[in-house]
Order: structure tokens, then sequence, then C-alpha cells
């Protein structure tokens, strides 16, 4: 389950970071 967290989290991030790259 740890893993599962850990890889959503980290694809949330780059998520995050996609996007405000994108509306910058």
């Amino acid at each position: 389950i740890c893993i599962w967290i850990y890889i959503w989290i980290k694809d949330n991030t780059v998520v995050e970071s996609v996007g405000s790259i994108f509306i910058a």
C-alpha cells in the first residue's frame, strides 16, 4: 500500500509540475 501511495503522490506531483509549467 505504501508503494501505491508513494507512486500516487509522485505522479500527482509530476502532474502539478506540468500544470504549473503550462499555466506559467
